[in-house]
């Protein structure tokens, strides 16, 4: 939904990031940087089939963690990083994590919009 028209690479930072997060909290490459990517693809492809506004974009927010979360969690799983059991994970992890960032995107959703709006113009 909101998008910036400036020239940066988007896919250039989120591999960065993707990369300094596998490095940093799995010590190897590939866990986070494809969650990241995949979740970033979600976005992408929901937000230009979508209409536009905040119950959309909500519903956008939702995939793209779930997607992240769970690839993360398999990734992790196969891995060996991880042996956390999904009953438990959804309870005690994901759901608190779906309810703030629903509550961050329904109390922020305008002013970042009205700040996307001054940028482009």
């Amino acid at each position: 939904t909101f998008e910036c028209y400036k020239s940066i690479s988007f896919w250039t930072w989120l591999i960065l990031c993707g990369l300094f997060f596998d490095l940093y909290y799995t010590e190897s490459v590939g866990i986070y940087l494809t969650a990241f990517l995949l979740s970033a693809y979600s976005i992408r492809y929901l937000d230009q089939r979508l209409p536009y506004g905040i119950f959309p974009s909500t519903i956008t927010l939702l995939c793209s963690q779930l997607i992240f979360s769970f690839v993360s969690l398999a990734a992790s799983t196969v891995a060996g990083l991880g042996g956390i059991d999904i009953f438990a994970f959804t309870i005690l992890s994901l759901l608190p994590s779906l309810v703030f960032n629903i509550l961050i995107e329904l109390i922020f959703y305008r002013p970042i919009e009205s700040l996307t709006y001054i940028i482009n113009n």
